[in-house]
């Protein structure tokens, strides 16, 4: 039977220092394969620095198309945004060229892997929009960068809405029934995860609408995958981006 793989990728690194302590905490307990930086932010080459103490995690880039701090998903802004096909392409290429550079730039190297904030490369329908793999693509070259949903499979184990209403992620057991009843499409699964820890004394709080509250479930969930194995059980290989091979051919 052909191996499965599956890869934990952190979104929002560089975003607020108690999301970053939890990625660390993650990386460092071998609970996530990757983190996806956001490149213009105020901790953005902080963060870079210190994800330095866990090689073996993958670094990406995780694109914010508004120039500046990121902007929460439901704000009048994003909602008005969101209805403007023509603006939403034309931002969502410049800034993820323009932010992929600025993480050749610091790093020499290209990117393991690419997503978005707010998902703002996906359709309605939840497909890539194509001109943004071009885009990608016409910056890293012939590089193995993974592109989210292009790539890779997306699988969910809490969302924002069922966290706010008390429904917590998937136990362990759940998790290992949705890896085992996954449809394989030939790419490897990749699980959306956003820790948090409380914020530290004289830390501003996050703005966001998934609260360091609601983030501190997600960090203790994939927690409880890695102790209790529950990748290995479901029969799965547990990757980093970069170990994934890209054929595009």
């Amino acid at each position: 039977m052909k191996e499965r793989k599956v890869m934990f990728v952190v979104d929002d690194l560089g975003l607020h220092p108690a999301t970053d302590r939890a990625t660390y905490r993650a990386a460092g307990g071998g609970a996530v394969t990757g983190a996806d930086l956001m490149m213009n932010q105020p901790r953005t080459k902080t963060a870079l620095r210190e994800m330095q103490d866990y090689p073996d995690v993958s670094i990406g880039v995780h694109i914010n198309i508004f120039p500046g701090s990121a902007i929460r998903a439901n704000t009048p802004d994003a909602v008005v945004f969101r209805r403007n096909p023509s603006e939403r392409m034309g931002l969502l290429i410049a800034q993820s060229k323009d932010q992929i550079k600025r993480y050749q730039d610091e790093t020499g190297k290209n990117p393991d892997h690419i997503s978005t904030h707010n998902h703002t490369h996906l359709d309605m329908d939840g497909n890539v929009f194509p001109q943004f793999v071009d885009a990608v693509l016409d910056v890293v070259g012939e590089g193995n960068t993974v592109v989210r949903g292009q790539d890779t499979d997306q699988i969910r184990h809490c969302r924002v809405a069922t966290l706010s209403k008390g429904i917590p992620p998937l136990s362990p057991e759940a998790f290992e029934n949705l890896l085992r009843t996954s449809p394989d499409n030939g790419r490897p699964l990749e699980l959306l995860v956003h820790p948090g820890l409380p914020p530290e004394k004289g830390e501003v709080p996050l703005d966001d609408e998934y609260s360091l509250d609601l983030r501190v479930f997600d960090l203790h969930a994939v927690e409880a995958y890695k102790a209790n194995q529950t990748v290995t059980k479901a029969g799965f290989r547990f990757v980093t981006p970069k170990e994934v091979i890209i054929d595009r051919a």
